[in-house]
């Protein structure tokens, strides 16, 4: 994932996974990829992902389970 200086990377990511959502790949009710994946995948530290996927479950897109992870 190339980030872009002009916006912080918690907020790109969390565009990318909007962009996810919308386009199908993750369908509603589905699960999304866990922090670490997510981390790894990017390049980021977790701590960076974490935020990306707190600012979604604030909008209410993402709704967490415990126990088994985050969903739509």
């Amino acid at each position: 994932m190339d980030f872009q200086q002009s916006q912080p990377i918690f907020l790109q990511i969390a565009d990318w996974l909007s962009d996810k959502v919308i386009s199908g790949e993750i369908p509603p009710g589905g699960q999304i990829p866990s922090v670490r994946e997510i981390a790894i995948a990017t390049g980021v530290n977790p701590n960076t992902v974490q935020r990306a996927v707190e600012r979604l479950l604030m909008n209410g897109i993402v709704q967490s389970q415990r126990g088994k992870g985050n969903f739509l």
